[in-house]
């Protein structure tokens, strides 16, 4: 199907040109995992073991704040503290940073540099494209040159055998 459809082909070798610049953004991803996730584990293991009790449980939840599900709910156990209908006062702003600067620096530039690698790859395989249809346009107008080149001569020696037969 890839070589039927130009367009796939194109999408296709656009994804394996950008593998391996994807590894070094998923290398960035990891290391700001780790990070995060030992400042996690230190800063909020105790109050929430439950999501920061350890690396393993903070890896989880920092993938759970990066895809943006239910990362409020985390966040709100740590800036509020326990939660009491009768007292719901602000403990504490860090959460508010730790988990505002993850979801920024994760989501936001990290997911776009994964966008632009594969835009970028994109754009190569279009170039590379683009220059294939014109080397086939190219030998195209070539063999029509020649095709108008022998009908020519061969109009030519038509003329000279009729005028031969004449004479």
């Amino acid at each position: 199907m890839i070589t039927v459809f130009p367009k796939l082909k194109l999408i296709i070798s656009a994804l394996f040109k950008s593998i391996p610049s994807m590894g070094y953004i998923i290398m960035l991803i990891g290391l700001l995992f780790y990070v995060y996730a030992i400042v996690g584990v230190f800063v909020f293991g105790k109050t929430d073991p439950m999501h920061f009790g350890d690396l393993h449980h903070t890896f989880v939840t920092l993938f759970k704040v990066l895809t943006l599900e239910g990362w409020t709910d985390i966040m709100n156990v740590h800036v509020f503290g326990p939660i009491n209908n009768e007292n719901q006062q602000i403990v504490s702003l860090w959460p508010f940073l730790y988990f505002s600067s993850f979801i920024l620096i994760g989501a936001m530039i990290i997911m776009n540099l994964f966008i632009g690698v594969i835009m970028n790859s994109m754009e190569e395989s279009q170039k590379e494209l683009s220059q294939e249809l014109n080397e086939i346009k190219y030998k195209d107008k070539n063999t029509d040159e020649l095709y108008k080149h022998i009908i020519t001569r061969l109009d030519d020696l038509n003329k000279e055998i009729k005028s031969l037969k004449k004479n």
